[in-house]
């Protein structure tokens, strides 16, 4: 009688081992995922930020050269050529940059001016477009 008490103690046991293992492994993945999609997110939110850096200095630069200066571009392109320049998450140029930016900046005429149009591309290091935009701005009498 007493050899079955032991027997029904040990199965129980090991079945509430076996339940335990397989609870650990679903919060593992469970947490595996949440610190992936963590991760996509605090790409995506560098990515925007750094959006938002370059649009504000296409908008707040007094010519083109400024703008190019203000990017770190050391030779601007020509008109409709893009520039990839590597940068890092704050947005600095950075030659091992975790992201490529590539800029094109392209002019149209109009009657009292010119629309400056950059076009934005921001791909993230495994080459995954995170960000693309353009942004328009009218130059007066130019």
């Amino acid at each position: 009688m007493k050899h079955r008490k032991n027997t029904a103690f040990f199965i129980e046991t090991l079945l509430l081992t076996l339940f335990v293992l397989a609870l650990c492994t679903v919060l593992v993945r469970l947490f595996a995922a949440a610190r992936l999609r963590s991760a996509q997110a605090q790409e995506l939110t560098a990515a925007q930020q750094i959006a938002q850096n370059v649009s504000e200095s296409f908008y707040a630069s007094a010519s083109e050269e400024q703008f190019w200066q203000l990017l770190g571009a050391s030779n601007p392109p020509a008109e409709g050529e893009a520039l990839t320049l590597a940068v890092d998450s704050q947005g600095r140029p950075d030659p091992i940059g975790a992201y490529a930016l590539e800029l094109t900046l392209e002019h149209e005429s109009a009657q009292a001016g010119q629309t400056a149009r950059l076009t934005l591309q921001l791909s993230g290091s495994g080459g995954q477009s995170l960000f693309e935009g353009t942004f328009d701005r009218y130059l007066p009498g130019a």
